[in-house]
This record gives structure tokens, C-alpha cells and sequence, in this order.
């Protein structure tokens, strides 16, 4: 069974094949991360190290940041460029959902908006994007894919 997850997660990896963010939930490891970290996008984490404050980087919230945007990542494809703020509230609903890590926090976000990554039109935090009304309230598998399509029923 180990040799089965050690191939699933590096295939995950490599872009291969996308992880449920349930999935990632319930599986607790230190190595995806540093796995994605050093395989998925090299360059963008780089972009962001340079920009997050060392301190900031090594703490506890910083690590938390990290994983949750591997996990972002691994369920969506693609690396911190493709992230979109619909990707970032919908891994915070996830969260909230599974009760998973309460501490884990929105530091994530605030970094995607620090490396530009974000629409200037994005709101300024994920506390905000909870409380707008509209298209955002729309189920997550109702939400327009990034290729136009939709998964309704």
C-alpha cells in the first residue's frame, strides 16, 4: 500500500494527476510538500521566498501558507500563477468543511495577492470574499471550470 501512495503522490507531483483536496486531508505527510515545493513550480515559490519576509517564511504560519498552497496545487493542477481567488475560497470552505486545521489561517492569500497573482479587482482578503454576494455563492461544482466548462448535475 506504501509503494501505491509514494507512486500517487509523485504522479501528483509531476502535474499528472489532481489530488481532492478531501483526499489531501485525511493524508498527513511533510514530503509532498517539499516534493511539490522542489518539482511543481520551482520558479514561483522562489518569486514568493523573495518577496515573504525570512522570518515569516520559516514560522509556523508561513509552513501552513506553504501547504496550503501545495494542496491548492495538487487538487487544481498547474502552479501559484494558475491560482485563482475562486481556487483560494474554495480551499477555505474545504477547510472549514473538514475541520481540518483551525489555525491554519488566510496567509496564503495574502501572499497570491503579494506576487500580483490576483485580479486588482480581487478582494483584499479571504474574510471579505466570504461576505460578497452573487457568483460566489454558487456551489464550487457549479463554478465554471478554467476551460469554460461546467460540472452541473
Amino acid at each position: 500500500m506504501e509503494c501505491a501512495q509514494s507512486g500517487l503522490l509523485m504522479l501528483a507531483g509531476a502535474d499528472v494527476l489532481r489530488l481532492p483536496l478531501s483526499w489531501q486531508f485525511g493524508y498527513r505527510t511533510t514530503h509532498l510538500r517539499l516534493l511539490v515545493e522542489r518539482t511543481r513550480d520551482p520558479e514561483g515559490l522562489a518569486r514568493l521566498q523573495e518577496i515573504v519576509d525570512p522570518s515569516r517564511w520559516a514560522s509556523v504560519g508561513g509552513s501552513r501558507a506553504r501547504l496550503a498552497l501545495t494542496r491548492i496545487m495538487l487538487a487544481k493542477g498547474g502552479g501559484l500563477a494558475d491560482i485563482t481567488a475562486g481556487d483560494a475560497f474554495e480551499y477555505a470552505t474545504e477547510l472549514r468543511k473538514y475541520d481540518v486545521d483551525k489555525a491554519s489561517g488566510t496567509l496564503f492569500y495574502s501572499w497570491l495577492r503579494e506576487l500580483g497573482n490576483l485580479p486588482s479587482d480581487a478582494p483584499a482578503t479571504l474574510r471579505a470574499l466570504h461576505r460578497v454576494t452573487g457568483q460566489l455563492q454558487l456551489r464550487a461544482a457549479r463554478r465554471p471550470s478554467r476551460r469554460g466548462l461546467r460540472a452541473d448535475p
